[in-house]
């Protein structure tokens, strides 16, 4: 998938993606569902790989039901930054 920053710090826009078996979850989303210091990650220009979100010691309980609940079971975030911004 291919996501935009919402704009707002808060938030990503996920366009249409390839989801064989998978919900579509395109969309406005919120980063703090992916843990509390992924913003933070990705405007320094940082890769983040969640290979087991059900695993990830980074996020509460809370953010792995949510993302299990979207069927997210791994993630790689790759920040493109534009004048220092996402």
């Amino acid at each position: 998938a291919y996501a935009e920053d919402g704009g707002d710090g808060e938030s990503f826009i996920l366009t249409p993606n390839y989801v064989e078996g998978a919900s579509n979850i395109e969309g406005r989303h919120r980063y703090r569902d992916y843990g509390p210091d992924i913003v933070s990650e990705l405007q320094a220009g940082r890769v983040r790989v969640q290979p087991d979100i059900a695993n990830d010691a980074r996020l509460s309980g809370a953010e792995k039901h949510a993302l299990a609940a979207a069927q997210v079971g791994a993630s790689l975030n790759v920040p493109l930054l534009k004048h220092g911004r996402l």
